[in-house]
């Protein structure tokens, strides 16, 4: 009599098994289902937040960047946001994204200084060499001119050669385009940190006012 009844009993679980499978499998689908979407959309929103911080960041840079540069007159310089720096060339060049047409030879700058000069250029980027590529460039003294033409990475300091050993330097003072090339007189570029004699010259060592490790948005000069 038992053995009938757990007979019984077990096929009637089996019919009810049966009836109920493909509810069974629809239900457990939909929950499967359910939790992939909520992973899916918890992904979604952990990647928009993520991308409205990052485009946060980007407009507070923007806009402590315009507030720097104010000291320009925007008529003279077009606003660019640096593309690409590669990090093996990071003291060469970088390029940069431009609104406008800018030339080759044009200064380009930032809040504190000179950064460069545009080396190629078209109408929506502009390839910079930097100051510390060891670009020659004529500079001022006080009332002395002479040639910047080297970068100390290790010191983090350019190096001006070409002033007579008889001219008097001093450490402090500034750094200045000369307006005897094609770049703009009186750009800023550093102070003396020491001064040197060797031979018939003086080196003048110069700590840039630019911090070339953390450049961002850049100004080029129109001329």
């Amino acid at each position: 009599m038992n053995k009938m009844r757990r007979l019984l009993t077990a096929i009637s679980i089996l019919l009810i098994l049966v009836i109920l499978h493909n509810p069974l499998v629809y239900a457990l689908a939909n929950v499967q289902t359910f939790f992939r979407e909520n992973n899916k959309s918890d992904a979604y929103f952990e990647a928009y937040r993520n991308r409205i911080d990052q485009l946060e960041r980007e407009l507070s840079t923007y806009e402590r960047a315009q507030e720097n540069l104010k000291l320009y007159d925007r008529s003279s310089y077009i606003l660019a946001k640096i593309a690409i720096r590669n990090i093996y060339d990071l003291y060469d060049y970088l390029v940069v994204n431009t609104d406008a047409l800018v030339e080759e030879g044009n200064a380009v700058l930032n809040e504190d200084g000179l950064v460069g000069f545009v080396e190629e250029a078209n109408k929506m980027t502009a390839k910079v060499s930097l100051l510390t590529s060891g670009l020659k460039t004529s500079v001022k003294v006080g009332e002395n001119y002479g040639i910047l033409s080297e970068y100390d990475r290790e010191k983090g300091e350019f190096v001006v050669h070409n002033i007579d050993n008889y001219k008097v330097v001093n450490v402090g003072e500034e750094v200045l385009t000369s307006g005897l090339q094609n770049a703009t007189a009186n750009l800023k570029i550093g102070q003396v940190s020491s001064v040197q004699i060797q031979g018939i010259e003086k080196v003048v060592r110069v700590k840039p006012y630019v911090d070339f490790d953390n450049l961002n948005y850049l100004i080029i000069e129109a001329k």
